[in-house]
């Protein structure tokens, strides 16, 4: 899908979320809720070091 903004055109890419394959029951008012988790994602760091008003962040 193309989209725009202030001039700027784009094209719109959904995240693709994969889901885990454990559904957990849970019960909430009453009513028997089953529910399905995404799997976690592994933290990403980056080797690039900031700076923010002459202080370094890792």
């Amino acid at each position: 899908m193309k989209l725009h903004y202030r001039g700027a055109t784009y094209e719109h890419i959904d995240p693709s979320v994969e889901m885990s394959n454990v559904e957990v029951v849970e019960h909430y008012r009453g009513a028997t809720v089953t529910v399905r988790q995404p799997k976690p994602v592994p933290a990403q760091r980056s080797n690039t070091h900031l700076k923010y008003r002459g202080a370094w962040v890792n």
